[in-house]
């Protein structure tokens, strides 16, 4: 029996020192293994100024945000092969080496919200081939490369609200064709070249929300025909291209509030035939002309109000269809005239058609 024993000793050794180095566990950090698939190490908010280089092996999740993380150095994670998702939100990071993320090739998600990165080295993330989610947002990013994005040909998802960026170049986002939400929100970009988002034959949503710019060139959403979600509230623009929505039949939710366009083509919906939701509100619009909503067979919510309308007969056939159409004119009480004098302040719903005069 002892020298079984003694024959059996080494093996014992070696599945302990196994099983120990799967289980270790940072100083002041939590790990547990929920559904048995790999572990998940919880550092969050313990004022660490580094990341940990003793993680258990078999760690899939990583959560590392609200410390004092300032950089993220060479090949920090390649430890951790299996790991899947790691969060690094709410640091001071303003840095990571070109390879930082190298020997990960499983990660699905990376979390780099608030913090102060500036500048992205060209390939980061080039062998993260899995990667789904990248989230960037408040930062500092003030320039974007078609290159940082390279090798990441499954992500879905692209977030870069708060930053500084000021325009996207063509074919921005060539390396990721299969993004369906992107985010850019909350930026400077007053610049989108007609052909930024080409390639991006699966983009279902695109958030613009915020920026300064003042016009869209004709064909910048030309290849977008899956897009259902745009969000354009809170620029600066001006005047919007007859054609400018042209290849999105798909599109469902279309947001132009707090603007300054004047005028809006009476062509412009015949390439959204499936438009459910529209704001308009807060512009410059004096007339919508006859015609214009006719198209929108779906339409279940407009947001019009906030406009300077001035009601005189070119406003008959849009003050017909407002008090025809199945839409619900959100909020009601405020769709008003504001000229000429005699109009003023009068809801347009409760007109009569011979009041209308020009």
């Amino acid at each position: 029996m002892r020298n079984m024993f003694a024959a059996c000793l080494p093996v014992l050794i070696l599945l302990f020192s196994h099983c120990w180095a799967a289980t270790q566990c940072p100083s002041r950090c939590k790990c547990n293994n929920p559904n048995h698939s790999g572990m998940h190490v919880d550092c969050q908010g313990k004022g660490l100024i580094s990341i940990p280089t003793q993680l258990p092996p078999n760690t899939l999740q990583l959560k590392l945000d609200g410390n004092k993380l300032q950089s993220i150095p060479s090949k920090v994670f390649s430890r951790v092969p299996n790991l899947a998702h790691v969060f690094l939100e709410n640091n001071k990071i303003s840095n990571f080496a070109p390879n930082a993320f190298d020997g990960t090739k499983k990660l699905l998600m990376i979390n780099l919200n608030g913090n102060n990165i500036r500048n992205l080295p060209s390939n980061v993330f080039s062998k993260l081939s899995k990667l789904k989610f990248l989230l960037m947002g408040k930062n500092r990013i003030a320039s974007f490369s078609p290159t940082i994005l390279r090798g990441l040909d499954e992500l879905t998802d692209l977030d870069l609200p708060f930053n500084n960026l000021t325009s996207l170049p063509a074919n921005a986002f060539r390396f990721s064709p299969k993004l369906v939400i992107l985010d850019l929100a909350y930026n400077q970009i007053r610049l989108i070249n007609e052909k930024a988002f080409a390639g991006l034959k699966e983009l279902n949503y695109l958030n613009l929300d915020r920026n300064r710019l003042s016009s869209i060139k004709s064909g910048t959403f030309q290849m977008q025909g899956n897009l259902e979600i745009l969000v354009l509230n809170n620029n600066m623009l001006k005047t919007l291209p007859e054609n400018v929505f042209q290849g999105m039949n798909n599109l469902r939710e279309l947001y132009l509030s707090n603007n300054n366009i004047p005028q809006i083509s009476r062509n412009i919906f015949k390439a959204t035939p499936k438009l459910t939701h529209v704001t308009i509100s807060d512009n410059n619009l004096k007339v919508i002309e006859h015609m214009t909503m006719a198209p929108l067979k779906d339409l279940k919510m407009i947001y019009l109000h906030g406009n300077p309308y001035h009601c005189d007969c070119k406003m008959e056939a849009f003050h017909g269809w407002l008090k025809s159409t199945r839409a619900k004119p959100f909020p009601n009480s405020i769709i008003k005239c504001a000229t000429p004098k005699n109009m003023a302040n009068k809801r347009i719903q409760t007109l009569q058609s011979w009041q209308l005069k020009c």
